[in-house]
């Protein structure tokens, strides 16, 4: 028999924004697009199919390949300081 007792704990998670994966430069945010004062002008040089693939793809940091290795789950991201 098997307690579990100590080894079950909540962890939050959160997805990260394309700006954070590396995938956009930041220059519209979403505050800026529903603030009705705010004239939201912006430039990517993302080309639709890789906007679609991020989309679906999600922003779970596993997800991610580390764009000097290729390999999955070791974006430069997921590094803690």
């Amino acid at each position: 028999m098997h307690s579990g007792a100590g080894r079950i704990a909540r962890v939050t998670m959160r997805t990260m924004s394309l700006f954070e994966s590396g995938e956009s430069n930041g220059q519209v945010s979403l505050k800026d697009l529903f603030n009705p004062d705010c004239e939201v002008d912006g430039y990517s040089d993302l080309k639709v199919d890789a906007l679609a693939r991020a989309i679906a793809r999600g922003g779970w940091p596993e997800s991610l390949a580390n764009p000097a290795t290729g390999r999955r789950g070791s974006h430069p991201s997921m590094s803690r300081p």
